[in-house]
């Protein structure tokens, strides 16, 4: 539901072709898939943990905590916590369309949101500049015209990753 290929259904599917016992799903900022992801793997009779990755920063540096654990007992805290910066994000990601539509090539934030769901963030960028052949990989958008400074990546205030930590504990959640 974030920035993967693959739904939950599929995830849990590949893994018992596998031979892999334990999963885990740790979307980007959004627990929309775990309670299908949850049926997935019991199904499937795979071990399972439901988390998420909570996109943080530590003096000025990006931080990528994982919430492990969730259950129902705690998922909407974690939805509305990933709701709220989900929303500053999507204000963020429309000035970047927005930005990047004036100068590089027309970018539809409302076709990115149809196309990748809501969850949309740096990496959706990239593959709307690769298909419109601005760049030819990930790396490059990350590189030139997405890279931090250039005037197309807008960083969203993200939450200090010590205050998530704590967030994430009372929630009955584990940090990592």
């Amino acid at each position: 539901y974030s920035d993967g290929s693959d739904t939950p259904m599929e995830l849990c599917a590949l893994a018992k072709e596998k031979g892999i016992k334990a999963l885990a799903l740790t979307d980007h900022n959004t627990v929309d898939g775990i309670f299908e992801f949850e049926k997935c793997a019991k199904e499937a009779g795979l071990e399972y943990v439901l988390a998420t990755e909570l996109t943080t920063e530590y003096n000025g540096t990006e931080l990528h905590l994982i919430c492990m654990f969730i259950n129902e007992n705690n998922a909407h805290r974690v939805a509305d916590f990933c709701t709220y910066f989900r929303t500053r994000k999507s204000k963020i990601n429309q000035q970047m369309a927005e930005a990047l539509s004036k100068d590089v090539c027309e970018i539809s934030y409302d076709d990115m949101v149809e196309r990748f769901g809501k969850n949309i963030n740096r990496s959706h960028f990239a593959k709307i500049l690769i298909e419109k052949g601005i760049v030819k990989s990930t790396d490059e958008a990350f590189d030139t015209v997405l890279k931090e400074g250039n005037g197309y990546y807008f960083v969203t205030k993200r939450p200090d990753v010590l205050e998530t930590i704590k967030q994430v504990n009372s929630w009955g959640c584990v940090s990592v």
